[in-house]
């Protein structure tokens, strides 16, 4: 499109000398103008002016447009805590540089892969509703190097061409890894399209807060964001160097770092009533989790404990089949809203004074950054199982699996308001909402120099 409407332009230029020469009763005269690929497109346009001025003919100077940086990020939704935090970075991104980047979110499994690792997200989502087999199947590729070895092998197959697709396709300047299983691939096909040597800067950033998969590291990789001291201790022991590690925190997204509003207006805006206490129960994005028993023990422990003084919102994710459950259940005692998939969760977590949910790490420093104590009703192994330690270690919140005992613990932090106040304030101690930011920009940094801009022929006023 750009290119013929250039060349239109400088046509009509042309013209319009030729017709104001004739005009003023002369003969044309029109500079010769080098072929477009004879000389760079600059010089060409001011070879023009210069020949259309001898003719007292003006053009005005063209406009430079500088062009967006582009900037890939790989990850794969097996869970729904790596596409919020791509999302997150992404947005922080923006909002740093606004209109000078192309940010790509890409999942690499899905997009990139053959069978059977296109199929990775729905395998996870049922492999997570069976802990005993996750943790063997993460144990298996964790600590057997013969079986790691194959499955990278075997990965590396299935999306190498894929993968050499979309790096051609999005023409990165900077690679960001945000799954544990996309680090290593993407360093392999740009060197294979490099020709044995790797042009572009690949960086990782670690979405585990402390219990980390060894898979996230490795040591060729320009920079590795990792959220504590334990991961960045793992990374070490991986063979990554200090200068290759920062630790500023897990990037949520910027939404949470906003002060907040008070609770009524926000409660009102999520359809909640604006003077009772609300407790906010989460399914998890992907909905895995026995969510509509742990609602109505929940819900029936507090109808007991605050009759018509308490309000539970329920977020199911995905999960429709408890949704719809949940919703057409009759409650007595107390008001139940019942939601799907909600945005922004921001507000859910500043309008609620505390949250129920699972051990995912991006919840738990959400809610953090809202100084929400957690009750934490499940993790995954063994990724998650420092995400309980997180929590209980840090004063703002409790773990069980048993819905009794979450509903009897909710059911005291309400009555003890006091208590409260004091893990909110714990919670916010632990929050690092602003490291997104610092993430962001440490990657634009690492951009390569801008290359020459390409000129916007559109014409100015002069």
């Amino acid at each position: 499109m750009g290119e013929p409407r250039r060349g239109g332009l400088a046509l009509a230029a042309v013209l319009c000398a030729c017709l104001a020469q004739r005009a003023w009763g002369g003969e044309p005269r029109v500079a010769m103008v080098s072929p477009p690929t004879a000389q760079p497109m600059r010089a060409r346009w001011d070879h023009l002016r210069s020949a259309l001025r001898r003719d007292g003919v003006r053009l005005p100077l063209p406009q430079i447009r500088q062009r967006k940086r582009n900037v890939l990020i790989l990850m794969s939704d097996t869970g729904g805590g790596h596409r919020a935090s791509a999302l997150a970075l992404k947005a922080a991104m923006e909002e740093l540089h606004p209109n000078r980047l192309n940010v790509t979110i890409v999942d690499m499994y899905a997009s990139c892969s053959s069978l059977p690792f296109r199929w990775l997200p729905q395998m996870y989502r049922r492999l997570a509703k069976r802990p005993l087999q996750w943790r063997l199947t993460v144990h298996l590729f964790a600590d057997f190097k013969p079986v790691r070895w194959f499955m990278e092998q075997w990965i590396f197959m299935s999306s190498a061409s894929g993968l050499r697709h979309c790096l051609r396709d999005s023409a990165p300047e900077i690679v960001v890894s945000m799954h544990a299983m996309t680090s290593i691939y993407p360093m392999h096909a740009l060197r294979r399209l490099g020709g044995g040597r790797r042009r572009i800067p690949v960086v990782t950033v670690v979405t585990d807060l402390t219990t980390v998969h060894p898979a996230w590291f490795d040591k060729h990789v320009d920079v590795c964001f990792v959220a504590s001291e334990e991961a960045a201790a793992l990374a070490r022991a991986k063979g990554l160097k200090p200068s290759q590690l920062r630790m500023y925190g897990l990037p949520i997204h910027p939404m949470f770092g906003r002060k907040p509003i008070s609770k009524a207006p926000l409660r009102r805006r999520i359809g909640a009533t604006p003077n009772k206490p609300l407790v906010l129960l989460v399914g998890g994005g992907d909905g895995v989790g026995g969510l509509g028993r742990l609602a109505e023990t929940v819900a029936t422990e507090l109808a007991a404990r605050f009759p018509g003084n308490v309000q539970l919102m329920v977020v199911c994710g995905k999960n429709e089949q408890v949704r719809a459950e949940l919703a057409a259940k009759r409650w007595e005692g107390i008001d139940v809203h019942v939601r799907g998939f909600v945005q922004p969760m921001c507000d859910y977590m500043a309008a609620s004074d505390c949250v129920i949910t699972k051990a995912g790490p991006g919840t738990v420093m959400e809610a953090a950054s809202q100084g929400l104590p957690v009750m934490l009703s499940g993790y995954l192994p063994p990724q998650e199982a420092g995400n309980v330690d997180c929590v209980v270690r840090g004063g703002f919140g409790a773990y069980s699996r048993k819905p009794h005992v979450i509903a009897k613990t909710v059911a005291m932090w309400l009555a003890n308001p006091k208590m409260l106040a004091t893990m909110s304030v714990k919670a916010k101690q632990a929050a690092r909402p602003q490291a997104v930011y610092a993430i962001a920009q440490d990657i634009c940094n690492m951009l390569p120099a801008q290359q020459p801009s390409t000129p916007n022929f559109a014409l100015s006023a002069p």
